[in-house]
């Protein structure tokens, strides 16, 4: 199994360099069910970041690709629950699909409450505003 790093990811999600983007896609075609590729959490949340931030795509363009990331058989993604409650908080709020992930997982180990500074996060994901 191979794990993506959230620049090859983006490489392939956005064709935007010519070099880079073709090596992703070599990478990332290869996978298949038998022997699919591996995504982190982490590399997932940046690479929902950088697409945000860095080229201005939509929130709804971002849910679709998240869910089309979730619905491939070719990727083993980590924490799947996580992804998809962020991914319905994303879609439903204004909150930050970080934010989402954030509040699950500290839920999950036990917290007895997560607190922030950002108002969406404390509105939507359960957090408490400090």
């Amino acid at each position: 199994m191979i794990g993506l790093d959230s620049n090859v990811l983006v490489r392939y999600l956005t064709q935007d360099d010519e070099l880079q983007s073709k090596i992703a896609t070599r990478v990332v075609d290869r996978f298949t069910a038998e022997s699919p590729g591996y995504l982190p959490l982490v590399a997932l949340a940046e690479t929902v970041w950088v697409l945000k931030r860095g080229y201005r795509v939509s929130r709804s363009r971002i849910a679709d690709i998240v869910d089309m990331l979730l619905n491939s058989s070719d990727l083993i993604i980590e924490d799947r629950p996580a992804v998809h409650f962020a991914l319905r908080i994303y879609r439903a709020t204004t909150a930050d699909f970080g934010d989402a992930l954030i509040a699950f997982s500290a839920e999950r180990a036990g917290c007895v409450e997560t607190v922030t500074f950002d108002k969406a996060a404390a509105e939507h994901c359960g957090m408490r505003l400090l």
